[in-house]
């Protein structure tokens, strides 16, 4: 399956980003939360960021302050709320290239021959461990930079 195919699935798929689509993204602290990583971390949608996880990453501070972004200190919220993705940041990209490594891993070993023989160039009966191995760091390479979901509602 081509990755665009892959990508536009899982956008009909996710339910966290279908909620996000269908009830927060006009929402002020849907704006400020993705103004904030479009500023402090360019490449958050991509795959060598949150990636497939941005959705649940950005679900889990809208729900902690939607209520405090709308009825107590909108300022204090604000700080808050960003101190708290300073923080998260680096912690959740981990556990999702992680989880995006093992994915990627799965792909790559479930690939037919053919398929196989498609993407890489090369005979998978007669590779050796060794180009196994730079077949896996290509095809991570390949999608590092592909962000899943686009958040442009």
């Amino acid at each position: 399956m081509l990755i665009k195919e892959k990508y536009d699935q899982l956008r009909m798929i996710d339910e966290d980003y279908l909620l996000i689509q269908q009830e927060y993204s006009p929402t002020e602290v849907f704006l400020e939360i993705t103004g904030f990583l479009n500023l402090a971390f360019p490449s958050w949608k991509l795959n060598s960021g949150l990636g497939a996880g941005a959705s649940e990453f950005m679900l889990r501070f809208i729900n902690q302050y939607e209520y405090d972004f709308y009825e107590i200190n909108q300022r204090e919220a604000l700080i808050n709320l960003y101190l708290d993705i300073a923080e998260q940041y680096s912690i959740s990209r981990e556990f999702f290239y992680g989880a995006f490594v093992n994915l990627s891993s799965k792909e790559v070993v479930e690939m037919s021959p053919d398929e196989f023989e498609l993407y890489f160039d090369k005979d998978l009966d007669a590779i050796t461990d060794g180009e196994l191995d730079q077949c896996f760091t290509r095809y991570l390479n390949d999608h590092l930079n592909l962000a899943p979901f686009t958040f442009e509602f």
